[in-house]
């Protein structure tokens, strides 16, 4: 079996949906009966995927705007040479009529139940690509139940073709247990820095209890909310207490994770929630907005569920993890099943059944 990829995100996001794609294709690295290609602009196809040059990368790089190819001519290649099936990992696939299969992983709809938070030709380019995945892919791959009924909601689109498949993390979170330092303890919240991400909210209801402990804040990440995070923090004379670690590497989030007291995901909305199962995998107390997505993750097993909107609810929840923590309790929550859910062995196994079931 010959899969062909779009290798935009997997070469160049660092984050989400960067990750999504480099753990599908090193999940199918196991599976002998399959090869892989790559496919990207002004270049063609990658043979090799677990050897990147960097002159592949800057070759990529070159062309990595140049639209048209991946939307019209990439599928078209991926065919001509010789591939089974196309896989588009991030919410989109080729545009026209090619010979072999594709199957198209949407990641969520976040554009339409928060519109507000993108502009206008994105929401349009967005939807136009979602629809086009929906109607024309022979299977959709979504990353949770939750992920599924959004897209239900929103689009026209058969129901017996969309396929739950948890996302794997780095087997690295797997690896280390939960061993939280003892002087100037924190709280942890790695993320992207955007309004929808809710840190400016985390900050108010921190400030509300800081008096009454002496565990700190630490939010992690990067982003357009950079400045607006910044100027809160000195606003509520917070710098002494809640800290920014800009751009932190993965090994540095590992570290903060293993000795952090505790992690906080406050998050309005999201179409999955790396940062949550990789905490779960360390064994470290969480405390989580009650949005259907992270009910279906932690199966009701996290510390505590608070109203992202709520400034008032998410304090009470910030003095329960103190408690927690101030009991000298080891993590006592029962994660088993979204562990399990969430390996590379459960993704690449799922993929070969899906592949083989448009073929």
């Amino acid at each position: 079996m010959k899969i062909g990829f779009d290798s935009k995100r997997l070469l160049f996001n660092q984050t989400g949906l960067g990750n999504y794609s480099r753990q599908w294709v090193e999940a199918l690295l196991s599976f002998n009966s399959i090869e892989l290609e790559l496919y990207a602009p002004d270049y063609g196809k990658f043979h090799d995927i677990t050897v990147i040059s960097p002159e592949i990368r800057q070759n990529f790089l070159n062309g990595l705007y140049k639209g048209f190819w991946r939307s019209f001519q990439m599928g078209k290649v991926a065919q001509n040479n010789g591939c089974d099936i196309f896989h588009g990992l991030s919410n989109e696939i080729p545009i026209g009529k090619i010979q072999i299969p594709r199957i198209c992983t949407i990641h969520d709809v976040i554009f339409k139940e928060y519109p507000d938070y993108y502009s206008p030709i994105d929401r349009s380019v967005y939807n136009y690509k979602t629809r086009y995945a929906c109607s024309n892919a022979e299977a959709i791959i979504v990353t949770s139940e939750t992920t599924k009924l959004e897209l239900l909601k929103y689009y026209d689109v058969n129901e017996s073709k969309i396929h739950v498949v948890y996302q794997s993390i780095n087997p690295r979170f797997k690896e280390v247990n939960w061993d939280p330092q003892t002087e100037n303890p924190y709280f942890l919240y790695y993320s992207s820095f955007n309004p929808r991400k809710n840190q400016l909210q985390l900050i108010r209801a921190f400030a509300d209890i800081v008096n009454s402990c002496d565990f700190n804040l630490i939010i992690a990440g990067k982003g357009r909310d950079f400045n607006a995070i910044k100027q809160l923090i000195d606003e509520l004379s917070l710098t002494e207490r809640v800290f920014i670690n800009q751009s932190p590497s993965d090994d540095e989030i590992l570290q903060l994770l293993v000795k952090s007291s505790g992690f906080v995901y406050p998050s309005l909305q999201e179409g999955f929630g790396i940062p949550l199962v990789e905490a779960a995998n360390v064994g470290v107390p969480i405390i989580v907005s009650d949005i259907p997505i992270f009910r279906e993750l932690s199966s009701n097993a996290a510390l505590d569920y608070f109203d992202p909107r709520s400034q008032w609810e998410m304090s009470k929840s910030l003095l329960k993890l103190i408690e927690f923590n101030n009991s000298k309790q080891k993590s006592v929550f029962d994660f088993k099943e979204l562990i399990g859910n969430t390996n590379s062995e459960n993704m690449a196994k799922k993929a070969i059944e899906i592949y083989k079931s448009v073929l």
